[in-house]
């Protein structure tokens, strides 16, 4: 007769259990006033659980259907660390009013899978596998369409449920082929009942099978990306990482304990399951826009590397396998965290562009970064006196340009104010964000179209002439390289005196966090006084705050050298990144290739090439180098903005000279887009 009491060694499961009823109690009594405390109690709860299952142990019940060992118990508690992680970053979320009466839903159904992986990690037999399995499975349908109100979040959790409802069937079809040749269910047991037959190779397939599609290795992956894009954030997190995590550790046990006389059989289907999951998650992860289907095709790529250590069949690649999962946890539930945080800020953009060059992106972050160690590694009377001399040049130059888009409009056919209007202004506009979507609703306004088709007909000229300048800047270096006289290699002003170099730093943990904190510090300056003066953008307010404190001298040596590495080591650092995602997301192949003819390229051409030569030649008569003045006051004023500066300066090899690019682009831009409404109203 079973011992009932043998339950009770039990610990991890029985604790677990204990902090689910303490929460279901807590969600079911305490008032509305009071459920802000359900999230501190879950946290504390199962911390209490986790410190009290630190001393592992071995523990065999029930004849063999329960069966944990020491490494199954720090698996566990790697589980429990990741849940805690995800409940922290759940906060936001569950405090919105469409999610708020449903918190103790959330830490009970999550509580629920957790139980249900810890029975899957400690299962000796099949059916307490099963089990567990579906405990695992079946409220995770319910946190994917929690947000039920939302199309997708609702159509993910269909998905998900039908996904688990077949896989299911399949695992469940073939240990019943394992029972019928094994005789047994027990993992101890059956491989002496294995022989290698056909049957029994079947029912290794479909087992295998039905446990791929938990793991969402390729080619059972399809549900994955749907899913990840309609569950809440949160959610999606939870399942990438701890549901991943604990289902490759129990295949990894069944393998090895279960099928181990036919290693030679399940190592070649996962050897083919491994090197397709890895490569085709790979590249169509590529082709994701949205960032939590990139997500989900980055998971997908990092369960074909977690079973390469399921591959080896060892206790050391059991080891490796923990240790991959603990840093696959970490590394994930961080990145899903951020996504979390800034699509709560947000209002739910998790669109690549959105994150790329939005005001919470990573290229403002860059850009900030870059202006102010530039700004900060000039000698303060040069930056005054090149400043001065700057403007009058460019605004110069792009007249030029502006006069010749008019010429160059009458052979096109767009005729003359045509010609200045839609190639000519958007681009030398200051971009596609701040010049050419702006200019298209002022023509949509003045000339009773759709804005759309206007910015259709504008955006091949802004994004050419971003093309034609990056290619120019790499030219231009060539040149500088064969007539040096030309050049200062970054330095614009050429008055003979020698520019005194800031020797580098040593930099340390300490000086980049002080730089990364001043300059979004002057970000946050400027975005400030852009709410108030909306005239003048963003990083024209941070230039603008950057110069005043500069030349005044306020701030101390040292933390101008933090500022100054700062902006280095994005250099160094980011630029690379930085290249890539412009060429993802703002330069737009399909509008070129649509408006593309050899007399329109030509003119596009043409024009950075006027407003280059006419600001070398300018510049040489005002004091500067002839090539970074055309750099600086000519090709950057033909760019699509701080994007555009940062690719037009890395080609040219003159990121130095990237404080006067942003000064040169924004003002350059305001004039365009003031100039843009003024002759659409007089020229129609």
């Amino acid at each position: 007769m079973m011992d009932i009491t043998a339950i009770l060694h039990m610990h991890a499961e029985l604790s677990l259990t204990a902090v689910f009823i303490l929460m279901f109690l807590l969600d079911l009594f305490l008032p509305a006033p009071q459920r802000h405390w359900l999230r501190p109690m879950a946290c504390i709860l199962l911390t209490i659980q986790l410190l009290a299952n630190l001393w592992p142990e071995e523990v065999t019940l029930f004849g063999g259907m329960y069966h944990s060992t020491p490494m199954v118990s720090v698996l566990k508690s790697i589980l429990t660390i990741g849940t805690i992680l995800v409940f922290l970053q759940a906060d936001t979320w569950l405090k919105r009013e469409d999610t708020r009466h449903k918190q103790g839903e959330f830490y009970i159904l999550t509580l629920s899978t957790l139980l249900g992986m810890y029975f899957m990690v400690s299962a000796g037999h099949f059916l307490l596998f099963f089990l567990g399995l579906e405990l695992a499975t079946v409220p995770m349908a319910c946190l994917v369409a929690f947000d039920k109100y939302k199309g997708h979040s609702a159509e993910a959790g269909a998905k998900f449920i039908l996904s688990a409802l077949f896989s299911s069937g399949i695992f469940l079809y073939g240990i019943s082929m394992i029972y019928g040749t094994a005789g047994t269910l027990y993992f101890e047991d059956i491989p002496a009942g294995l022989t290698g037959t056909p049957l029994q190779v079947l029912a290794l397939v479909f087992f295998f099978s039905g446990l791929a599609f938990k793991l969402s290795l390729v080619p059972f992956h399809l549900w994955t990306a749907d899913t990840y894009q309609g569950a809440p954030t949160t959610v999606s997190a939870y399942l990438s990482v701890i549901s991943k995590g604990a289902a490759a550790f129990a295949l990894m046990i069944i393998l090895m304990k279960v099928f181990g006389p036919m290693t030679e059989q399940w190592s070649e289907i996962l050897c083919i399951i491994i090197v397709a999951t890895i490569t085709i998650a790979n590249l169509f992860a590529i082709r994701q826009n949205n960032l939590k289907r990139f997500m989900a095709f980055s998971s997908i790529s990092q369960a074909g590397y977690i079973m390469l250590a399921v591959l080896a069949g060892t206790p050391q690649g059991m080891a490796s396998l923990v240790y991959y999962i603990v840093v696959y946890i970490a590394a994930n539930l961080a990145v899903f965290g951020v996504i979390n945080t800034i699509e709560q800020h947000t209002h739910g953009k998790i669109e690549r562009e959105d994150y790329f060059v939005n005001d919470s992106g990573f290229l403002i972050f860059y850009i900030a970064a870059l202006i102010c160690g530039s700004l900060f590694n000039i000698d303060r009377n040069l930056l005054l006196r090149a400043t001065v001399k700057l403007l009058p040049v460019a605004v110069i130059s792009l007249s030029m340009g502006i006069l010749l888009s008019g010429i160059m409009g009458i052979i096109l056919g767009e005729g003359f104010w045509g010609g200045i209007l839609y190639i000519g202004v958007p681009m030398t506009s200051g971009g596609m964000t701040a010049g050419t979507v702006p200019l298209s609703a002022m023509y949509s306004q003045a000339l009773g179209v759709e804005a759309a088709d206007v910015l259709t007909r504008m955006a091949p000229a802004t994004v050419l002439g971003n093309c034609v300048a990056i290619i120019f800047g790499g030219l231009l270096n060539n040149f500088g390289k064969k007539h040096p006289e030309t050049t200062g290699n970054g330095v614009l002003v050429n008055d003979g005196k020698t520019v005194k170099k800031t020797p580098p730093l040593k930099p340390t943990f300490a000086s980049l966090c002080t730089g990364m904190i001043i300059a979004f510090a002057f970000y946050q300056i400027g975005a400030i006084l852009h709410r108030f003066v909306p005239v003048i953008p963003t990083y024209a307010w941070m230039i603008i705050a950057v110069v005043l404190v500069k030349g005044t001298g306020i701030m101390s040596e040292e933390l101008e050298d933090a500022a100054r590495e700062w902006g280095q080591f994005a250099i160094k650092s980011w630029t690379a990144a930085a290249l890539a995602g412009i060429g993802f997301t703002l330069i737009d192949l399909n509008t070129i290739l649509k408006t593309l003819t050899p007399l329109y390229l030509i003119t596009v051409v043409l024009i950075v090439g006027i407003i280059t030569f006419t600001a070398s030649v300018l510049g040489k008569l005002v004091g500067f180098f002839p090539l970074e003045s055309a750099i600086a006051a000519g090709m950057c004023t033909t760019n699509m903005g701080g994007s555009g500066n940062v690719a037009v300066l890395s080609s040219a090899h003159r990121m130095e000279l990237l404080p006067f690019a942003q000064i040169v682009t924004r003002s350059c831009g305001a004039l365009m887009l003031t100039i843009g409404g003024i002759l659409v109203q007089m020229v129609g």
